[in-house]
């Protein structure tokens, strides 16, 4: 005999394992997206077949939570048909890799570097964080200019992992300036007062330069010339020249005499020792007075020949001189100086004369006049023939005296033989 019998069918719930995913992050970055892993669903379903879909929870908080793990917590979750078994996932947060670049710089020649307060770029560092950032660099003070040298950053922080890269130092040259003096010199004289004072150049170096000046003593005129500096190589400066000016002034040139003369005067120049090498002064000064005394120049002168100082092309080079005349010529009274002899000669049937024959030969302007019968005065002296005394009267006329005198002529009888011849 067959029986039945009822069986029963116990469908239990399906085990279904909720993961939560892991995940890795840098230090200060977003929550990232979590995510959950499902293992269990039955074919063809879902999360849409459970009652309440489970959620994840991680207490990270971006740019407040430092590096480290975090769980990553599945928080609720059921179905009807679905025994749910919640795994925990991790989230990494690790440090925070940061670029840091050091800034260029530079440095003058000479200087020492300050990398105190010097700058840098970054990546990546949260705003908020303070990361202490120090600099060394193979560059030292006095090493040459137009040269580059590295600047290395370095830093530590517990949240970040740094790359550095170096920036650049640059040795600019140093300013320094070449001031040229001003100097005056008087026309003809060398120009050795000319010197340069330096500024800005480091103990122990020294400027490579050259002064200029187209003056040429004894050649160059009276007027103002530039002094310059040409420059050689100074590798390690900017060198800015400051010109001077070279005055050059007229000479004195004092022309002088001081002079006694009697009655007249007129002389070529005179002058002193203040004239240059190869240079002629040149010039006739008259006296047109002739009154007695001292007489001061320019009163009563005048130049028979302009006064003037040539050079060695016989060019006139006289505005280059300040001339002062410093001239005084007294006029006396000449003693006049004459001589004569007395005449006497045998009576021969001629006519005779007798003259003023030995006068001061200094004495060009004079004249000698001799009274005639008639009481004239004549240049030609009265002649005689017949034996006697002949007393003649002259006079002597200069530009500021006259003299009167006597000179006798004498002709002696001629001897005459009377022989009576003798008779018988």
């Amino acid at each position: 005999t067959l029986s039945l019998t009822d069986g029963t069918l116990n469908i239990t719930k399906r085990v279904l394992v909720v993961t939560a995913e892991n995940k890795d992050i840098e230090f200060g970055d977003d929550m990232p997206m979590l995510t959950i892993s499902y293992v269990g669903f039955a074919p063809g379903e879902n999360t849409s077949n459970l009652d309440t879909v489970p959620t994840l929870s991680c207490s990270y908080v971006a740019g407040v939570s430092t590096i480290g793990k975090y769980t990553i917590s599945v928080v609720g979750g059921s179905g009807a048909n679905y025994q749910i078994i919640a795994k925990s996932g991790t989230l990494t947060v690790s440090k925070k890799a940061v670029t840091i670049t050091a800034n260029d710089g530079s440095v003058t020649y000479g200087s020492a570097f300050n990398t105190t307060g010097h700058g840098y770029t970054h990546n990546g560092i949260l705003v908020g964080d303070t990361v202490s950032v120090t600099y060394t660099t193979d560059y030292s003070a006095g090493a040459g200019a137009d040269k580059t040298y590295t600047i290395t950053p370095h830093a530590s922080h517990p949240n970040y992992v740094f790359k550095f890269v170096a920036g650049t130092l640059t040795v600019e040259r140093k300013s320094a300036t070449v001031t040229l003096s001003n100097a005056t010199v008087k026309y003809g004289e060398h120009a050795s007062g000319i010197t340069a004072s330096i500024d800005g150049v480091m103990t122990g170096d020294a400027l490579d330069y050259a002064i200029n000046c187209d003056y040429l003593a004894g050649v160059s005129p009276v007027g103002t010339y530039p002094i310059s500096a040409t420059l050689g190589v100074n590798t390690n400066y900017n060198v800015t020249v400051k010109n001077g000016t070279l005055t050059v002034e007229q000479r004195q040139l004092t022309v002088y005499l001081s002079t006694e003369t009697e009655n007249s005067w007129s002389n070529s120049v005179w002058y002193n020792s203040g004239l240059c090498q190869g240079h002629t002064a040149t010039g006739t000064l008259l006296l047109t007075s002739t009154d007695l005394g001292r007489h001061v120049y320019p009163t009563n002168y005048v130049w028979g020949k302009e006064f003037d100082i040539v050079g060695t092309e016989n060019e006139s080079v006289l505005s280059n001189y300040n001339v002062t005349f410093n001239i005084s010529v007294t006029l006396v009274k000449h003693a006049f100086d004459f001589s004569h002899e007395d005449k006497t000669v045998v009576y021969d049937g001629k006519r005779h004369s007798v003259e003023i024959t030995d006068v001061d030969a200094s004495i060009t302007d004079y004249t000698v006049e001799y009274r005639v019968e008639d009481g004239s005065w004549q240049p030609t002296a009265p002649s005689f023939t017949n034996a006697g005394a002949h007393v003649v009267e002259y006079r002597i006329i200069t530009n500021t005296t006259s003299i009167l005198g006597n000179i006798t002529l004498t002709i002696l009888p001629k001897e005459l033989t009377v022989t009576v011849d003798n008779a018988t």
